[in-house]
């Protein structure tokens, strides 16, 4: 759940989203609102097991271990290519070469972060907070690209996550 709507996932791995669903952040493949929960068509059938949203996309991780994304992109925080500004409906993102499975991610509203159990990825707004060393001549990542600071020196037992003033989300590797 986030300012604008929210998204079910069941026990079945099923996706319903309600909501404001401008720029298609409710991946009905409409920009339409819904006031009570619709369903929401994952392409060739896929298992749903988790939903991340932020204000203005939303992620889905899908039990073999892709993860599809809809809404707006103006961030370029979907990891699409090519580049597209919106996508009322789910989308696969670029996962390759993606360093083992995708066991989690965030979304927030300039950026998404993706980690497998060896590496950590982000895409989006590159202001200094994706991870990367070099930000001089890139205002976006469209794909998810590794933090490689992250895999080459330390290892970490707990990633820490934020969209805002606190810490969103807390998670033991």
């Amino acid at each position: 759940m986030d300012e604008f709507h929210s998204v079910f996932v069941s026990n079945r791995g099923k996706v319903w989203s309600c909501g404001h669903g401008q720029g298609g952040r409710l991946g009905t493949g409409s920009d339409k609102p819904a006031l009570t929960p619709v369903p929401v068509s994952l392409p060739n059938h896929y298992i749903c097991v988790k939903a991340e949203v932020a204000v203005n996309h939303t992620l889905l991780l899908l039990s073999t271990g892709k993860v599809l994304s809809f809404g707006l992109n103006t961030h370029h925080q979907l990891g699409i290519i090519p580049y597209i500004k919106f996508t009322c409906r789910p989308e696969m993102i670029y996962m390759e070469p993606f360093d083992g499975i995708i066991k989690g991610m965030c979304a927030a509203k300039y950026h998404s972060v993706f980690y497998t159990t060896n590496a950590v990825y982000t895409c989006g707004t590159n202001a200094g907070q994706l991870g990367h060393k070099e930000i001089h001549n890139t205002s976006f990542i469209t794909v998810p690209k590794k933090v490689t600071y992250y895999s080459r020196t330390f290892f970490f037992s707990y990633f820490f996550f934020s969209r805002g003033n606190s810490v969103d989300k807390i998670l033991k590797v």
